[in-house]
């Protein structure tokens, strides 16, 4: 199994199309938010009696939760939430027969040599960084993901994310396995100082600057406010950002599988 690490802020529609391409490519995806802010139940319609803590929520095929999973991809001790597939059913309601995601989660635990997860994608920020319970002196994440913009209480997250970072694993970010990406969406150069700063205090291989576009703006929006996302007449440098998170993670992104996986998850769809 393979864990993606992402820090920092503005990064739930990202995410979201990331998980949507990995799953029509036949992945089974988990989200573990261990961010404060919870900045992903802005995208994801959670309802307030499932406890994340211990369930995991089945949002059109991939699974959200709170509770903290191990390197193999299995939770200690959950219990996949019913929600709704069916056109017209309301997300998170009960039904007679399991969701798609409950059989797969149980066919995947009947055989105890295969993982319950292929991908882990796990959310922080500099709140969680901060806190006493987190630790980042994990070494087993393929691609760390550092984004922000360049508005100042993100800017000043972003710094404190790293600084964090660099405490707790004794020889800063240099130390932690993985691809590393620095990511600054809406960039005009304002910041350019301080996002160099940044760029050295990540260890970032690669920087991504997207600048503002009115188009990425409003999918990011309409993200938050539909259930559902579409990310058709994103920009290239958006698109390519995703492409190179896939690649990095080990996914041959010049097939046909991943082209096709990749279009349909611009479309909303599943396949």
């Amino acid at each position: 199994m393979k864990k993606i690490s992402v820090y920092g802020a503005r990064y739930c529609d990202i995410v979201l199309y990331l998980a949507r391409t990995l799953q029509n490519l036949n992945y089974r995806v988990l989200i573990c938010d261990r961010s404060i802010s919870k900045q992903m139940r802005s995208f994801i319609p959670v309802f307030e009696e499932f406890d994340l803590s211990r369930q995991v929520f089945d949002y059109g095929g991939f699974g959200y939760t709170y509770a903290n999973a191990g390197f193999n991809g299995k939770l200690e001790e959950y219990y996949p939430a019913m929600v709704a597939e069916a056109a017209g059913e309301t997300p998170g309601m009960s039904r007679s027969r399991e969701s798609a995601f409950e059989r797969m989660i149980k066919a995947a635990g009947d055989d105890e040599d295969e993982e319950s997860f292929n991908f882990l994608i796990v959310l922080n920020d500099a709140s969680a960084a901060l806190a006493d319970f987190w630790n980042e002196n994990e070494e087993e994440s393929s691609v760390r993901l550092f984004i922000t913009d360049e508005y100042p209480e993100n800017i000043y997250e972003m710094r404190s994310v790293l600084r964090a970072i660099n405490r707790n694993s004794g020889e800063g970010c240099m130390k932690l396995a993985g691809n590393k990406m620095l990511v600054v969406r809406d960039y005009t150069g304002t910041a350019r100082i301080i996002i160099e700063e940044l760029t050295k205090l990540a260890g970032a291989s690669k920087s991504f600057l997207i600048p503002w576009s009115r188009k990425d703006r409003r999918l990011e929006m309409m993200a938050a406010y539909n259930d559902g996302f579409r990310f058709i007449g994103a920009s290239d440098r958006l698109l390519a950002l995703i492409e190179e998170l896939c690649a990095s993670a080990g996914i041959d992104t010049g097939s046909f599988e991943y082209r096709r996986a990749y279009i349909n998850a611009g479309k909303g769809k599943r396949i």
